[in-house]
């Protein structure tokens, strides 16, 4: 089961997002704007780097399991469009983000290669 969900989420990920996430990049916003919604803190649980296109894929879900039900109800609202993450007290920086249908209440991001520096356990911030 574990093996069918990261080979589907990879397949995806070359199939159909890597197009949307090369035609959405963005420039990170400022770093202390307000968030539009609140954020969520969030755990990640794989972090995948693929060379070609160069490409972080981050599958998360939240940390705090109270925050489960809202995170699951952002993501099926969002699903496709950009966010916003922020690493420590880092800048906040567009993402792709993108609600795993197979997986209740985990997420998937799209970075470009080299950019977040998020690695499996850590945490961060997301807004939409």
């Amino acid at each position: 089961m574990y093996l069918k969900l990261r080979i589907t989420v990879l397949a995806f990920v070359f199939a159909f997002a890597v197009p949307l996430f090369v035609a959405g990049r963005q420039a990170p916003s400022h770093p202390n704007a307000a968030p539009t919604t609140g954020f969520v803190e969030c755990k990640v649980l794989e972090a995948h780097t693929g060379s070609v296109p160069a490409v972080l894929v981050v599958i998360f879900h939240q940390d705090k399991k109270q925050d489960q039900p809202r995170l699951s109800e952002l993501l099926k609202q969002n699903s496709g469009s950009n966010a916003e993450v922020q690493i420590g007290s880092g800048a906040w920086t567009k993402v792709n983000v993108f609600r795993l249908r197979t997986a209740f209440g985990r997420g998937m991001l799209l970075f470009p290669s080299g950019t977040s520096g998020l690695n499996d356990g850590d945490t961060f911030r997301i807004r939409f």
